[in-house]
């Protein structure tokens, strides 16, 4: 740890355009967008090249971010330049939500990211709207099955070892 960081703490993926509780933001708050509402010690940058000196942060804090980005190898290298310890949070792999969303690119299966693949995106996008059509929270754990049997199906051809 080097001196000077003082304990300070960095929220990556802060929430820039989304309205969040205050108990998620830290001592520095780094988005690649704008707020909607006002964020201390915010700052402008992108998660990939952080304007922070080396082991600046005590503790990083990135949730719900590495599945958006184009590179985790690159992310998690960063993160551990600028701070001393990381926490990271993501969704799991058998929370569907996971691949409903055409914006997350990762997924943690068996100790690693691995891509998911875009027919999988289309195939959740259909259950998720069929299912939301008809009590959405009352078949989740249907929702969750079938995500499981998909990724099983193309776990093998799809996914890379």
């Amino acid at each position: 740890m080097s001196p000077g960081n003082d304990g300070l703490t960095l929220a990556v993926g802060c929430g820039g355009n989304r309205e969040y509780p205050e108990s998620t933001f830290r001592d520095v708050n780094l988005d690649i967008c704008l707020p909607s509402s006002h964020i201390a010690s915010f700052v402008l940058a992108d998660a990939m090249h952080m304007p922070f000196r080396d082991k600046s942060f005590k503790i990083i804090f990135a949730s719900h971010i590495i599945e958006h980005l184009p590179d985790t190898e690159a992310f998690i290298t960063e993160c551990r330049r600028v701070g001393c310890s990381v926490e990271l949070r993501f969704p799991h792999w058998v929370f569907a939500g996971a691949y409903s969303d055409p914006t997350h690119r990762w997924v943690w299966i068996r100790g690693k990211f691995r891509p998911i693949p875009r027919p999988v995106h289309l195939a959740i996008r259909l259950v998720f709207a069929n299912r939301f059509a008809s009590a959405f929270f009352k078949h989740t754990e249907n929702v969750n099955q079938e995500v499981v049997q998909l990724i099983r199906a193309n776990e093998d051809e799809k996914v890379p070892q």
